[in-house]
């Protein structure tokens, strides 16, 4: 079973996020943390398909986490989906020195998520 890894600390956000996974990925096994510290946790458990993973999160920023993910797991940075409000510029920046090609601004929609996942469209849109 394919497994997606979503990381977000708002409610709301992650309740979306849970249900365009669902509609999107029939079948998916979803893990959902809040904070930096807990999806270290669950990526040191398991392996997944997709991660969602909120720049600004409580307990370990979202950098923080690519950071994590670089190191430890190399081959999973094109699984990563980095999802944000707000895109800065330096954050991107980072975060495609590290690998990561994939990015959403919130708000989105289960299409957007779903062709990003897939490598379509534009791979940045930084407001």
């Amino acid at each position: 079973m394919q497994k997606i890894l979503i990381v977000e600390d708002n409610d709301s956000n992650l309740e979306t996020m849970r249900v365009y996974c669902q509609e999107s990925f029939p079948g998916v096994g979803i893990v959902e943390t809040k904070d930096g510290n807990a999806a270290i946790s669950e990526l040191s458990r398991e392996t997944f398909d997709l991660i969602l993973l909120d720049v600004n999160i409580p307990q370990g920023p979202g950098v923080a986490v690519l950071k994590y993910i670089k190191n430890t797991y190399k081959n999973r940075m094109s699984n990563v989906v980095l999802v944000s409000g707000y895109l800065d510029h330096s954050v991107v920046n980072y975060a495609k020195s590290l690998g990561v090609t994939k990015f959403l601004d919130k708000p989105f929609s289960a299409n957007e998520l779903v062709d990003c996942h897939k490598g379509k469209g534009s791979d940045i849109s930084v407001k």
